[in-house]
């Protein structure tokens, strides 16, 4: 028998590439991860905005909640909205109405936030909600929102104001239903 001889194949030896190589993978590299290195510092930095932002998200999910002292928390000390006439009666006030609805919805669909100055923001806000009023003398259950044709969206109009302690709600005018609450 006879033995063929086979071709030989060249292989690289492992870290024996060029400098040229090398080059063109680094600023390849580079040219990759640019964009994420000028796009970060912009997400990972805290605005105003944001943080304003984060408080009504807080405070929606504690109305949704009925989460008093994190609503009271939110509260400036010096409120003066047109639901409530202080930090006390607006308390007084989301623990009456709250303990009367069921399958409290709220959705919201815009919110504007637009700074007036380094301590002052207004908020305005679009929602849709749904739930029941219960407990009433005349039905026993009554839905929040709706009628014919349509559902009308809530409205809030929310001032923020800058304290030692971060963005606390000073003031608020809620629309429901087309109807301005005092």
């Amino acid at each position: 028998m006879q033995i063929q001889e086979q071709e030989k194949i060249y292989v690289p030896k492992p870290g024996r590439r060029s400098p040229i190589f090398r080059l063109f993978l680094g600023i390849g590299a580079f040219l990759f991860l640019l964009p994420l290195l000028l796009y970060l510092p912009s997400v990972l930095k805290d605005t105003d905005e944001k943080r304003i932002e984060r408080q009504f998200y807080k405070a929606h999910k504690a109305v949704l909640t009925r989460d008093y002292p994190v609503m009271e928390q939110l509260l400036s000390a010096s409120y003066d909205g047109t639901v409530g006439l202080s930090k006390k009666e607006a308390l007084e006030i989301a623990k009456f109405v709250l303990g009367r609805t069921e399958n409290l919805d709220i959705n919201i669909l815009t919110l504007e936030i637009a700074l007036e100055d380094a301590s002052t923001a207004r908020v305005h806000s679009s929602f849709e909600y749904s739930g029941y009023w219960v407990g009433s003398n005349i039905y026993n259950r009554v839905p929040l929102s709706g009628g014919l044709p349509r559902d009308v969206p809530g409205e809030a109009n929310v001032l923020f104001t800058k304290e030692e302690s971060g963005w606390m709600i000073g003031h608020v005018d809620l629309v429901l239903n087309g109807y301005k609450y005092k």
